[in-house]
């Protein structure tokens, strides 16, 4: 367990422990709940893509992460929805690689800029064109501490798949069931 400097209080109503019991990688340090009161609740984070050639830092606030339902969230993500969370402005850093961009118009006529892994496709944020040093939102998936980051918001919910609704009452298997050798799913789960 990582040691927290005194001076560092966590979300955790105030005590002195880290915001949640991470290994980090050789000279990582572990995600600290802080509050700033010029940036309010937020919490310091590390992400990269699937293959480890783009890395990134930021601070978030936890309170601001959301889901859009929106069409070209389900295209660009390849699922039902996109999770995200803004980073503080100010805070994002590339610390390795540099991501692939496009640039999307939405349906208002503005222009986003979806920043990629170019070798193993993850993505990694998205931004206004030619800010993307200082106001990124982030994709939940690619941060290290995305179980902390839980949505409070959904956008665009009347392009979402009515289906979600009953997500819960779907059958659940804690792994992947093995292909079969047709490429289909097969009975058994993987270890």
């Amino acid at each position: 367990m990582l040691a927290t400097h005194p001076s560092i209080r966590s979300c955790l109503g105030g005590t002195l422990l880290p915001a949640a019991p991470l290994q980090p990688r050789s000279g990582e340090l572990a995600s600290l709940c802080l509050v700033n009161p010029a940036k309010g609740h937020t919490m310091e984070i590390d992400g990269s893509c699937h293959c480890g050639d783009i890395r990134y830092k930021a601070e978030v606030n936890p309170d601001n992460v959301i889901i859009c339902h929106c069409t070209d969230c389900q295209t660009l993500s390849g699922g039902a929805f996109r999770t995200a969370v803004p980073a503080v402005e100010g805070t994002f850093v590339l610390l390795s690689g540099a991501p692939k961009r496009y640039v999307k118009t939405g349906e208002s006529g503005n222009k986003r800029e979806q920043a990629f892994c170019g070798n193993c496709g993850t993505h990694l944020y998205s931004a206004p064109p030619g800010l993307a040093s200082r106001v990124v939102a982030l994709r939940v998936g690619s941060i290290r501490q995305r179980d902390q980051l839980v949505p409070k918001d959904q956008y665009w919910c009347r392009s979402s798949q009515k289906w979600l609704q009953g997500l819960s009452s779907i059958k659940r298997t804690e792994k992947q069931p093995v292909f079969d050798p047709k490429g289909g799913f097969g009975s058994s789960a993987i270890d």
